[in-house]
């Protein structure tokens, strides 16, 4: 995860195409903007799309986290 944060922060200050989106769409999946929701609450970075959280963890709206 951290390699992706990096990977994100070099693109941010290398290209000024990069799209920052607003808190209702706050995910980027490569065409657009979106939100995640039930039955696919979290966003994955890696594959830009909705997902649920892994085995053994609860989505927690809350921290908007899986735990």
């Amino acid at each position: 995860m951290d390699d992706i944060s990096k990977d994100y922060i070099n693109r941010i200050t290398t290209y000024n195409n990069v799209t920052n989106c607003g808190s209702s769409t706050p995910f980027w999946d490569g065409f657009k903007c979106i939100s995640c929701s039930d039955p696919t609450p979290v966003f994955n970075i890696a594959t830009g799309k909705c997902d649920v959280c892994p085995d053994g963890t609860v989505y927690d709206s809350a921290t908007h986290s899986c735990e």
